[in-house]
C-alpha cells in the first residue's frame, strides 16, 4: 500500500513538473516584433514581464522568454474635457477687486457665489453668457481680509451642470 501511494505521488509530481513547463505564448510587452516562415520564426520584445521556459532534445537546447506572436493591446478611454475651461482669478491675493477670466465652449447660464471660511454665502451673481473667452469683474471691497471660495456653476444649453471652486485671498 505504501509503495502505491509513493508511486502515485511520484507520478503526480512528474506530471505536475511537465505541465508547469508548458505555457501558452503570451506576453505583456511595450514593443517588439515577430517573423515566421516555413523554416523558422524569430520574435523579440522589449519591456516585458518574462517567464522563462526551457525546451530540449538530443540535438537542440532552447531557453526562451514568454512571447506572443501577434499584437494585443488594451486602450484606456480619454477623460472627456469639461465644457468650461480654465477659470483664472487675478490678481490673487487682491484687495476685494478682482476679475475672473474663463472660456466657455457653449452658451449657457453662469452663476458665481462667494463663500467665507464658515461656509456662509457672502456674494451671488448670475449671468447668461455666450460661447467664447470672457472676463467678469468683481468688487467685494465690503468684505474683511481673509480667505474666501468662489464657486462657479455653469449650466449650458445641453443641460449638464459643471461646478468649479477656487480660493480667493483678500488682503487689506
Amino acid at each position: 500500500m505504501n509503495k502505491k501511494i509513493t508511486l502515485m505521488m511520484l507520478l503526480l509530481l512528474v506530471v505536475g513538473a511537465i505541465k508547469a513547463q508548458s505555457v501558452s505564448p503570451w506576453v505583456i510587452s511595450s514593443s517588439g516584433g515577430y517573423f515566421q516562415n516555413a523554416n523558422f520564426s524569430v520574435s523579440s520584445t522589449f519591456a516585458e514581464m518574462t517567464l522563462v521556459e526551457t525546451f530540449g532534445n538530443a540535438n537542440n537546447f532552447l531557453t526562451q522568454g514568454f512571447q506572443q506572436p501577434f499584437a494585443l493591446s488594451t486602450d484606456v478611454p480619454a477623460i472627456p474635457t469639461p465644457e468650461v475651461n480654465k477659470f483664472k482669478v487675478y490678481p490673487n491675493p487682491n484687495n476685494g477687486l478682482f476679475a475672473v477670466n474663463y472660456q466657455l465652449n457653449e452658451t449657457g447660464q453662469l452663476g458665481f457665489k462667494v463663500y467665507d471660511l464658515l461656509g456662509q454665502q457672502v456674494y451671488s451673481r448670475s449671468i447668461s453668457q455666450s460661447m467664447g473667452i470672457h472676463e467678469t469683474s468683481f468688487s467685494l471691497s465690503n468684505l474683511n481680509s481673509g480667505i474666501y471660495f468662489l464657486e462657479t456653476t455653469f449650466v449650458p444649453v445641453s443641460g449638464k451642470q459643471i461646478v468649479t471652486n477656487q480660493k480667493i485671498n483678500i488682503l487689506r
